[in-house]
């Protein structure tokens, strides 16, 4: 009768930690890549810039691709441009947060950063205007 009793408390125990640790693991962080239609337009990559809106008021950080080590600050790279290569989708409590796979010009510097960190180029082809007062005009107020 004893050792039945220390099998069923044997296997209750086994059972209780596998369910607490298949629930953690369901709580971590995954990185899921998609593909949205203006990342790799026939070769020309979507120029970026940091959102210096967002950026001064703390830091944000550059991660490997990972997403376990901080490898760069973007308050460093003010004036960088930066090409999303790639985008990703985290998760962690049902929470999603989108995440950029972005580069630099030279490819040096490559990794993963928030979106809400950038903002995306807006660019208006020299061809669009019809002389030289309207392009002055768009260099103003950009």
């Amino acid at each position: 009768m004893r050792k039945i009793i220390q099998n069923v408390l044997l296997i209750g125990i086994v059972c209780g930690l596998g369910i607490i640790f298949s629930a953690s693991t369901s709580r971590a962080a995954t990185l899921k890549s998609t593909s949205p239609d203006n990342i790799n337009n026939g070769g020309n990559w979507v120029t970026y810039f940091p959102n210096l809106t967002k950026i001064k008021a703390h830091n944000a950080y550059m991660w490997n691709m990972k997403h376990t080590k901080k490898i760069h600050n973007l308050n460093n790279y003010k004036n960088t441009d930066w090409y999303v290569v790639q985008t990703f989708t985290k998760t962690v409590n049902r929470k999603k947060s989108t995440y950029f796979k972005v580069t630099n010009y030279g490819k040096k510097i490559t990794g993963l950063v928030y979106s809400g960190y950038l903002i995306k180029a807006k660019v208006t082809p020299i061809t669009s205007f019809n002389n030289d007062s309207s392009y002055r005009k768009y260099l103003e107020s950009s």
